[in-house]
């Protein structure tokens, strides 16, 4: 699906009314799958610039007779920018690519501005979920949540979120973890001010 799909808003793409997620850089689908496959009543957008990712993941579509899940072929950035302020109801970032060399950092998805355009998409109360397997990006992001007044660190401040049950070991996270990587988990929350 493209952007121009998506300038009225996302309620008209969906057969069902229930919450919309959106998950950032789905790879193969793996965790979008699951989740869109265990809640059959939320809907499910999933964004990636990866054509491969995006073939795999409509294969297991089909394969699964999924209807609650959309996909687009975006820049994250681009697609939070036109979408509606206030029409995601949870968010999920799962092995953002860390750009580990110190001159690359500027590239990293997650900043203050990212974070900022996110809090206008998202609902009041609404919640976002970090996993990352680089220490020095995951204690970066924290600490932006941490000093944020938009932003509710629901492990509590300096305080790292417990797994998921809904997030599968991706291929890629299970290389992590063969190489012994820790993976950082963070979980947020939209203040209600």
């Amino acid at each position: 699906m493209g952007l121009q799909n998506l300038t009225h808003g996302l309620d008209h793409i969906y057969s069902g009314s229930g919450p919309i997620h959106l998950e950032i850089g789905t790879g193969n689908g793996e965790n979008l799958l699951a989740m869109a496959q265990s809640a059959p009543g939320n809907n499910y957008l999933g964004c990636e610039v990866h054509r491969p990712g995006l073939g795999h993941t409509l294969l297991g579509l089909r394969s699964r007779r999924l209807h609650n899940v959309k996909l687009v072929e975006s820049d994250a950035v681009d697609l939070l920018h036109i979408l509606m302020p206030a029409s995601l109801d949870r968010v999920y970032l799962f092995f953002p690519d860390p750009w580990p060399k110190k001159r690359h950092h500027k590239r990293r998805l997650i900043g203050g501005a990212f974070l900022d355009l996110l809090a206008d998409r998202i609902k009041r109360s609404g919640q976002v979920h970090f996993a990352s397997d680089n220490a020095g990006y995951a204690e970066s992001i924290l600490e932006m949540i941490d000093r944020s007044p938009v932003w509710l660190n629901l492990a509590g401040a300096g305080h790292w979120a417990p797994r998921p049950r809904y997030r599968v070991i991706t291929r890629f996270e299970h290389r992590a973890l063969c190489d012994q990587h820790r993976v950082y988990e963070i979980a947020i929350a939209k203040a209600a001010g």
